[in-house]
């Protein structure tokens, strides 16, 4: 018996938590991946807006590439990938259904720029266009209609002229563009594209995908404790691991 019926996550494919208990198999812990996530803040009034090759970061794990803020948070390759990390760092179980999994992330919107070049720049740029307003000089380095949201989110009004921001509103405007805080609340747990978790992998034949528990039982995809990032890594799990217990299984007949 091959057992290849996925994991729990993304039930739009017609996943079940119940898909486990046909196994009879050690789990390790169930959870989500390569979510969008939910956030605290209200994102609604700005949703459809892409931020372009941004950096994201969750304690030490960073990801750099485009987020496209939605109604209720974040999606996007960036926040994607992003979300397995947290999810594997987070200590919790889906198939417990009691946890927290608020945390933040921090958002470069200016990568390719130290803090200390951003500084110089502003330095320079807010002399020399002193009566050029801050919403207007801020085009030429960020999504247009993500600008009036950052500003009112760091308290300094778009229509400041840049010869009248101070030195501690110009460091707050350097610290946001580098370190953008956002507080998660959950993953978006209806799009959650993975599942992170599943059979334990020591004990599963690598070399033929039979179960070290129960002779002529195999699995293949999901249901295996395996994931990859996005960019058809878990495609390759699936048809990889299916290929190589089909041709196992099919040795016995």
């Amino acid at each position: 018996m091959i057992i290849a019926t996925g994991g729990v996550t993304y039930p739009q494919t017609g996943c079940s938590i119940d898909n486990y208990s046909l196994t009879g198999e050690p789990l390790t812990k169930i959870k989500y991946g390569l979510s969008p996530l939910i956030t605290k803040e209200d994102l609604s009034g700005i949703a459809g807006i892409t931020l372009n090759n941004v950096e994201c970061s969750y304690k030490k794990s960073k990801v750099k590439g485009n987020v496209l803020i939605s109604h209720v948070g974040l999606t996007g390759p960036g926040i994607i990938d992003l979300s397995s990390r947290i999810s594997k760092d987070i200590d919790y179980d889906i198939l417990d259904d009691d946890y927290d999994l608020s945390c933040e992330i921090n958002i470069d919107l200016m990568p390719d720029f130290t803090r200390e070049e951003l500084k110089n720049k502003f330095n320079e740029d807010f002399q020399t266009k002193g009566k050029t307003q801050i919403k207007n000089y801020l085009k030429s380095l960020l999504t247009n209609n993500f600008i009036e949201y950052f500003l009112n989110r760091i308290n300094i009004a778009p229509d400041t002229q840049l010869s009248r921001i101070n030195k501690k509103s110009k460091n707050r405007l350097v610290e946001n563009l580098k370190r953008f805080t956002l507080e998660i609340v959950d993953f978006n747990r209806d799009l959650a594209k993975v599942t992170i978790g599943g059979i334990k992998l020591e004990n599963i034949n690598p070399k033929t995908m039979e179960s070290k528990i129960t002779p002529n039982l195999y699995f293949a995809g999901e249901i295996l404790d395996l994931d990859g990032p996005t960019g058809g890594y878990n495609l390759k799990i699936a048809f990889s691991t299916g290929y190589l217990a089909g041709l196992s299984a099919g040795e016995l007949m």
